[in-house]
């Protein structure tokens, strides 16, 4: 029983982390069957490190656990993870870091999952529960962190020349290792694990930090990239839309344009009026990875989805109708650069 219990916690838990961690893609830019890919990525990596740092460096090239531990499993773990940021980095739907952040979280999470049921079959008895929620508090975020570091310089690499943009893959990849080996390395310390108390609260720490880490690092994507949609929408023209999609950058000021939408529309017009923002904001991303790639295929593709989300943007307008356009001028202020564009959006 408690060894079902412990599956079930090495699973729901980590997905749970994750889904919080993707909710904080206010664009919704990213796409769930990517996360899927990456999820599974994660837990191929598991096998593919477990043969390598079992197989050739404790049999055949004869390291001993601890120095595996300490050095070798930092590094061949991180690559391996890594490996699937290399792919993601080239599709059309991989727009900004914090994609690569939320990817690289997902990877992280897929290859701590499966890494839990190792333990769990390994233990068995009645300590299992105990060691799987510790796993989860600490070691778990620490890997899904460390891949979100190489998720994000992947993003921030994304419209960069090719061996730039491996450069900085490779700097991400040495952070992911040196974020892992610190960790590894402190909870390897025989003095450490002499003292049961000082090993639990510091393994913790270490996992609440770096999950505290990619959250900011989320946020200030979220922020740049709310600069970068507003930019985009003005220069399209569609000044009304950049004033509310603003509000999709953060909770708070979602949670403030749902409260005033709510005072004048039926529920399923709110959701609609939130898809709507949504689209433009997709739409405006797009826009500007396609300003920022060079040309090829990767720009055709993204090209071809510009204009895919360009016909649901004019359907989802078309749905919505003048009186959304009108009732905002009882939800905005007279001052809102909203108005400027009001007489054009009229007319469509």
């Amino acid at each position: 029983m408690s060894a079902i219990i412990a599956y079930a916690l090495a699973t729901v838990i980590p997905l749970l982390f994750l889904y919080l961690v993707y909710t904080q893609d206010f664009y919704q830019s990213g796409s769930g069957r990517m996360m899927a890919v990456c999820l599974g990525w994660g837990g191929i990596s598991v096998a593919l490190a477990f043969g390598v740092n079992d197989t050739l460096f404790r049999e055949m090239l004869g390291y001993d656990a601890d120095a595996i531990v300490r050095l070798v499993a930092p590094i061949t773990e991180e690559i391996l993870k890594g490996l699937i940021i290399v792919w993601l980095v080239r599709q059309e739907r991989f727009t900004y870091f914090v994609d690569g952040a939320i990817y690289g979280f997902a990877v992280g999470m897929g290859f701590a999952i499966f890494e839990n049921y190792f333990y769990v079959y390994q233990l068995g008895g009645d300590e299992t529960i105990g060691v799987i929620v510790l796993r989860i508090l600490s070691v778990n975020l620490i890997h899904a962190a460390a891949t979100g570091l190489v998720g994000i310089t992947g993003g921030l690499a994304r419209s960069r020349p090719s061996l730039r943009k491996l450069l900085m893959l490779v700097v991400g990849t040495v952070a992911a290792v040196m974020v892992h080996a610190i960790y590894n390395g402190v909870v390897s310390n025989e003095s450490a694990m002499d003292t049961g108390l000082y090993l639990l609260v510091i393994t913790i720490v270490l996992g609440a930090l770096a999950i505290g880490m990619i959250w900011q690092v989320i946020r200030l994507g979220l922020e740049e990239q709310m600069r970068l949609i507003e930019a985009q929408l003005v220069a399209n023209g569609d000044y009304w839309a950049a004033d509310d999609v603003s509000y999709l950058a953060n909770d708070v000021g979602r949670a403030e344009l749902v409260t005033r939408l709510e005072e004048s529309f039926e529920p399923d017009k709110v959701d609609e009026i939130l898809a709507y923002l949504t689209l433009q904001a997709q739409l405006a991303v797009q826009k500007h990875r396609v300003m920022e790639l060079p040309d090829g295929p990767t720009k055709e593709k993204v090209e071809s989805e510009v204009a895919g989300i360009e016909m649901q943007v004019a359907e989802a307008k078309e749905a919505l109708g003048n009186y959304y356009l009108a009732t905002l001028r009882r939800l905005f202020p007279v001052e809102s650069p909203l108005w400027s564009g009001m007489g054009k959006e009229m007319k469509l």
